[in-house]
């Protein structure tokens, strides 16, 4: 059974990204960054929705895409089994709007939407988003990357190609030990400091 991150415990987030041309189809494109979908973000999204009215599956994916401006679109495959989950827990139920299925409250699932932040969707992602620079630099430099890699490819002698190909494979590895390193602490704001 597939667990999304509609079950409470939150043991696994399913979330689509979208992002748009840039390189080869890498950075953030034209249109920004793209965010990753907190633990627990489609469910929270979908009450949310369904406070202001009635929605069917397809409208929580196109309504959230459009209220997150393109950033962030949940799959079909984590929005239909929240679904299902949600009016297992009794917090949602199926009903017509114009002749078309779609799903409301209960009054148990008013309740538990009253609590959640109004709009779910723009809460943060999981762990600390670089600001917009820093993502912008990285982005650069592996546009720079390519290129360089590129020229490789095409002008490198057959003795080279390895070199260049080990060396890659370093860097990618260094990165995956950077990121897997817990991260520091940021230094604490005048008005964290205590007087």
């Amino acid at each position: 059974m597939m667990i999304d991150d509609c079950d409470p415990r939150g043991r696994h987030a399913r979330h689509s990204r979208r992002i748009p041309g840039s390189l080869a189809g890498f950075g953030p494109g034209e249109h920004g960054r793209h965010r990753r979908a907190r633990r627990g973000m489609v469910r929270d999204s979908v009450l949310a929705l369904l406070l202001d009215a009635p929605h069917n599956g397809y409208q929580i994916i196109v309504e959230l895409g459009e209220r997150t401006a393109g950033e962030w679109q949940p799959s079909p495959g984590a929005v239909y089994p929240c679904l299902s989950q949600l009016a297992d827990e009794g917090l949602i139920a199926s009903t017509q709007v114009d002749g078309q299925a779609a799903y409301a409250l209960t009054d148990a699932g008013r309740q538990v939407a009253a609590g959640l932040p109004a709009e779910p969707w723009t809460q943060a992602p999981l762990g600390r988003r670089a600001d917009e620079a820093t993502t912008r630099a990285l982005w650069d430099e592996f546009r720079q990357l390519a290129r360089t890699l590129r020229l490789a490819a095409d002008q490198a002698t057959p003795a080279q190609l390895p070199l260049v190909t080990r060396e890659v494979a370093t860097l990618r590895r260094r990165i995956f030990a950077l990121l897997s390193e817990p991260a520091e602490p940021e230094a604490p704001t005048p008005s964290d400091q205590p007087a």
